[in-house]
């Protein structure tokens, strides 16, 4: 019988910070120059990929010509209530801007953190992109 894989084992293909999202999604918590998306200490990617599917389904993209990029901050709660949501680099379309941190109010609260994560909050750096 094989062994149970840990919820907290990185899925295959992730990211130095254990983090698969999925780059078509035009959603990106990758490590780039700067601020990791999400601290090397929550090693959660079932939780991580739940919270991406669930902000993507509230992003409603405003039609833009580019490549727009927009990143936001926000701190979710052991609740899964989302707090701090700030635009950290706006991607110079207004609307844009817009649209990326209302699908984070609309997707308010979250799922609760894992019960296995130690801390009390979360801070996330999200990238959105066309």
């Amino acid at each position: 019988m094989p062994a149970a894989r840990s919820s907290a084992t990185p899925a295959p293909g992730a990211d130095a910070t254990g983090i698969d999202d999925a780059p078509s999604s035009g959603l990106s918590v990758r490590s780039g120059a700067g601020t990791p998306g999400i601290p090397s200490d929550f090693q959660f990617t079932y939780y991580v990929d739940r919270m991406l599917a669930l902000i993507e389904s509230r992003w409603y993209k405003p039609p833009v010509t580019g490549s727009p990029r927009a990143r936001v901050r926000f701190t979710i709660y052991r609740s899964g209530r989302l707090d701090g949501i700030v635009l950290e680099k706006s991607s110079g379309v207004p609307s844009f801007d817009r649209a990326a941190l209302r699908a984070l109010y609309a997707v308010n609260p979250l799922p609760p953190l894992p019960p296995a994560y130690g801390k009390t909050t979360l801070t996330v750096h999200l990238t959105f992109s066309e």
